[in-house]
């Protein structure tokens, strides 16, 4: 009887051994694609103004928040996959919906980014969020990746009162990615590298500008939609239907 509860209990502690590897092999694994996400995204990520944005083409548009470039028409772009400074033009604006499209005068083939395909998208998954929060990249490091969760879709965010609030956010992706002031045009993306959105909002209580847990995108399929539109703005604004 003592020789069989000794054999039991040694099966039972090899078990637990077993399962504990699993866990720490899978934790590794989960470990290794979270770093290669960050440097397949960071290769299209691009430093605009005090913000952020991301190249969507090889010819060089890059999408950012109109509030991140509202102030002038041309502007210095660094794109981070590059290490290189570029002269930009805004080539159309979505002031309502905080988007705006830049593309760099001349370039050679630049890495970018693919829009993801909101209906093979979840609230749950991991989602990974690129930015400058607070100027912390100086001149010439790399932009600051935060992992999180997209905690849900279709929310709004919306009030014409509120000098806080820049736009609407009529359909936005709410995410609990740590999100600050310098992240606003910085893509959310999934970790197969598809780009999800741009981070462009901080729900916050009384005003305050830090991160609450609580953040919202424009979603892909809002910038997939206007995205003709833009380039065919010539610098001016685009206009939403109404009804």
């Amino acid at each position: 009887m003592g020789l069989v509860l000794l054999c039991a209990c040694c099966a039972a502690r090899a078990g637990q051994a077993g399962a504990e590897e699993d866990l720490l092999a899978a934790a590794r694994r989960t470990q290794e694609q979270v770093r290669a996400a960050v440097a397949q995204a960071s290769r299209a990520f691009c430093f605009v103004g005090g913000g952020a944005g991301v190249c969507i083409s090889a010819d060089g548009y890059v999408l950012t928040n109109n509030h991140v470039v509202a102030r002038r028409k041309r502007w210095l772009v660094r794109g981070h996959g590059t290490g290189k400074l570029y002269q930009a033009e805004v080539a159309g604006r979505d002031p309502l919906g905080d988007v705006a499209l830049l593309k760099i005068e001349t370039c050679e083939s630049l890495p970018h980014a693919v829009l993801a395909n909101l209906d093979e998208v979840q609230a749950g998954q991991a989602v990974l969020a690129l930015g400058d929060p607070f100027k912390l990249a100086g001149v010439d490091g790399a932009p600051s990746a935060s992992l999180g969760t997209l905690s849900a879709r279709h929310r709004y965010l919306g009030d014409p009162h509120n000098l806080f609030l820049h736009g609407f956010y009529a359909d936005a992706l709410q995410t609990d990615a740590a999100v600050n002031p310098g992240n606003s045009g910085g893509p959310l993306f999934t970790l197969d590298g598809k780009l999800l959105g741009l981070t462009g909002q901080i729900m916050s209580r009384f005003g305050g500008k830090t991160n609450s847990g609580v953040a919202y995108a424009v979603p892909a399929d809002q910038l997939a939609r206007f995205l003709p539109l833009l380039k065919a703005a010539a610098g001016g604004d685009v206009q939403h239907g109404t009804l």
